[in-house]
């Protein structure tokens, strides 16, 4: 069985390198990266990457969450439809890119307090920074690493 790793970002005054961007206050956002992917244009997931998925359903199943945010990769959508499924959650489909102004657009609309975006390995690390962890480290994800949850919390209401 595939593992996750959750780690926790928090959000407060002394983190902060600017207002953090869509985390409502008392709100969480979780972000993973796709499942493992097979070859070729617009891949599904794999074997390793189905047992993921299912692993990211077991981890967050019980959570509060509302929505969904997805690109429309199937990669993406097969990583996060078992947990949407699991959910009965709302999912929304947002167009990825390193400034994530596709996601936010979408985030304002619907003004979810907890939530999961599936993202990809070069984007990733940027959301985290633009959601307000100045201290995460720049340039994409690993190739390999497909086994994190990116849990955010605003924890002073800001």
């Amino acid at each position: 069985m595939k593992q996750i790793i959750v780690l926790l970002l928090l959000i407060s005054g002394c983190s902060r390198a600017q207002e953090p961007a869509m985390v409502p206050a008392g709100g969480t956002i979780y972000l993973v990266r796709h499942a493992e992917k097979d070859t070729g244009k617009n891949p599904a997931l794999t074997r390793a990457g189905q047992e993921r998925a299912q692993e990211l359903v077991n981890r967050l199943g019980q959570q509060p969450i509302t929505r969904i945010y997805m690109t429309a990769y199937k990669r993406s959508v097969l990583t996060g439809d078992p947990l949407r499924l699991r959910l009965g959650a709302d999912s929304t489909i947002y167009t990825p890119d390193t400034t994530g102004a596709g996601l936010f657009e979408r985030m304002k609309m619907h003004q979810d307090t907890h939530l999961v975006v599936v993202a990809h390995s070069n984007t990733i690390p940027h959301l985290i920074r633009k959601f307000g962890v100045k201290d995460f480290p720049a340039g994409d994800l690993p190739d390999h690493a497909y086994d994190k949850i990116y849990m955010i919390r605003n924890t002073n209401g800001r």
